[in-house]
């Protein structure tokens, strides 16, 4: 017998894949004199909105799929944007599941989006305690597996569902490992040390995304390779070359420690995966954005509203 949750779900569904459907024909390149504006919607407000609870959402595979699909329909309903609604879903713990690959602990809290604790490199001889992330077995990798297992067996082939990547840039990871002040002192007190742990975070980061394009039959040489999304906005998608790189920031250091500790390992990403695809930060990087400009291959340069727009462009192709 099949339980009213299924039938609920199935309708869903079903209104989801209608709207994709007659959304079909759209294009982000239809009108290429307009700026495309697109709107993201943060889980705490569609989990208040739509009364779940956030806590279960990154621990329920049900209560995940739910949410996303009237995130979808509220958005094909409701918001007047440039999004593309399309037949897809996913798992991620947002900025949680990088650092937990090394053991630093996630931070779940309703009405919020996951977080992490305490950095694990409390010493500088911690490091040589951590070895290359597991794709099954570290961190949250285990939940994030069964979560993704049971949102298939749940769309039962109807929806694409995505798993998550690595999408967090080296230097971000070494904040969260070491922790955002010490690690600032480490770049006076032991900058060999700085070069080890980025080195150490750039092969994670490789490792992890070969082991993940194994797992899902992707072939990383291909320039059509398929991406994988942050599932509370349906325009981003993200590419395992991408950086998602807060803590690289203008207003914190200089550019001569951006282009020392942090410039060569993005770009040993860049050579490794064909080029960088996206590349964020939140923070100030107009004094960055010469040496930013020269890694191989990037394609969209996300700038935040403390970024001279004006410079960026004229250094640009």
């Amino acid at each position: 017998m099949v339980g009213l949750d299924e039938v609920w779900m199935r309708e869903l569904i079903d209104e989801v894949l209608s709207i994709t459907e007659s959304r079909k024909s759209e294009s982000p390149q239809s009108n290429l004199k307009r700026t495309r504006v697109c709107t993201g919607i943060a889980r705490p407000w569609l989990a208040k909105h739509f009364g779940f609870s956030l806590l279960d959402y990154y621990r329920v595979p049900s209560v995940c799929l739910r949410g996303q699909l009237l995130t979808k329909i509220l958005r094909a309903k409701e918001l007047d944007d440039d999004n593309l609604i399309r037949p897809m879903v996913g798992v991620d713990l947002g900025v949680a599941l990088e650092p937990s690959l090394f053991g630093v602990e996630p931070v779940f809290q309703e009405g919020a989006d996951p977080t992490f604790g305490d950095p694990v490199i409390r010493e500088r001889a911690d490091l040589d305690k951590l070895e290359l992330p597991d794709f099954f077995q570290s961190g949250y990798m285990p939940h994030i597996h069964r979560m993704y297992e049971e949102i298939q067996g749940l769309v039962d082939g109807d929806l694409q569902v995505t798993f998550p990547g690595f999408a967090r840039g080296p230097w971000s990871v070494a904040c969260m490992l070491r922790g955002f002040t010490q690690l600032y002192m480490d770049l006076i007190d032991a900058p060999e040390f700085v070069h080890r742990l980025m080195q150490f975070i750039t092969d994670s980061k490789i490792k992890y995304e070969k082991d993940r394009a194994k797992f899902l039959g992707i072939d990383l040489n291909c320039p059509d390779r398929p991406t994988w999304k942050y599932v509370y906005a349906d325009y981003r998608e993200v590419d395992v070359s991408d950086l998602y790189n807060d803590e690289v920031d203008g207003a914190l250091f200089s550019p001569a420690t951006y282009e020392e500790f942090i410039f060569p390992y993005e770009e040993q990403i860049a050579r490794e995966f064909g080029g960088i695809r996206y590349y964020h930060s939140c923070g100030n990087l107009t004094s960055f954005a010469p040496i930013i400009c020269k890694l191989p291959g990037l394609r969209i340069f996300h700038l935040s509203a403390w970024t001279d727009l004006g410079r960026v462009l004229d250094l640009l192709p």
